[in-house]
């Protein structure tokens, strides 16, 4: 659409005639929605090795109704990637939107230096209980750079949708000189389910399911992690919006016994 253009125009981004060619590699991923894999990719940016989300066509849509409906979600994922970096929250930098075949090309943030949340936390759990120097300071590092990221998010009305261990990536080449409180770089993947909101129950959400992530993987030190993020979430930003995240966290404890009460019931 027109104001999806402008917007990706904007950021520098463009949906025509910035491809000369791709070339694609191996997948990393695949869903029922789409599939994301690794590719090189020559364009004004010079050769650059990237990203690729790409969208499957539905064969029971109409061809035109698919592929509007397809670019609207593009449009929108970008758009929120593209928010979420203004709020100083670390996104894969973007680079380009192909609408023809369903594309968004973006930045590599590859491993070893940048690795899944989930993977980090089973070798922090790991050393924790193996009595390891120093990891209990790094549990508390992480706790407070989780907090601060999702509460940067909702703070300005950005909800992920899909907020889990899987999805959040960390840079092992910390910079300690670099970063205010010993804090960890985090990166936010996957905005696919991403929108904006200003209700405290789409924020508790976000919430429960990273919550519940944490739990389900690493339940050594999910209750003493869970709880610091919570705090640190609280704490950030200015005493008004510091107001506003204390009303998600009351919100929170609905979703919560919610949850609880369809545990039970099964």
């Amino acid at each position: 659409d027109v104001g999806g253009t402008k917007l990706l125009q904007g950021a520098g981004l463009t949906e025509a005639g910035a491809v000369a060619n791709v070339h694609e590699s191996p997948l990393l991923a695949q869903g029922a929605e789409g599939r994301v894999f690794v590719s090189r990719l020559e364009s004004i940016f010079g050769d650059v090795e990237v990203v690729c989300k790409q969208r499957f066509r539905k064969k029971y849509r109409h061809p035109d109704l698919d592929i509007k409906l397809i670019a609207r979600r593009n449009t929108s994922e970008v758009r929120v990637m593209l928010r979420a970096r203004k709020l100083g929250v670390r996104t894969p930098v973007l680079y380009h939107v192909d609408r023809a075949a369903c594309c968004i090309y973006m930045e590599y943030l590859r491993p070893p230096r940048w690795s899944t949340l989930k993977s980090f936390l089973a070798q922090l759990e790991s050393d924790i209980m193996g009595k390891k120097p120093g990891r209990d300071n790094d549990l508390k590092a992480i706790a407070k750079s989780i907090g601060c990221v999702a509460a940067k998010l909702h703070i300005g009305d950005i909800i992920h949708g899909d907020l889990t261990t899987s999805n959040i990536l960390v840079d092992a080449e910390r910079d300690t000189e670099c970063l205010s409180d010993d804090r960890w770089n985090l990166a936010l993947i996957d905005f696919g389910l991403s929108g904006q909101s200003t209700q405290n129950e789409d924020k508790a959400v976000d919430l429960y399911v990273l919550e519940r992530a944490i739990e389900s993987t690493h339940s050594y030190i999910a209750a003493d992690l869970n709880k610091s993020i919570m705090e640190y979430y609280e704490q950030e930003g200015c005493p008004a919006a510091q107001k506003s995240l204390k009303s998600v966290l009351r919100r929170l404890d609905d979703v919560r016994m919610r949850g609880r009460k369809r545990d039970m019931v099964g």
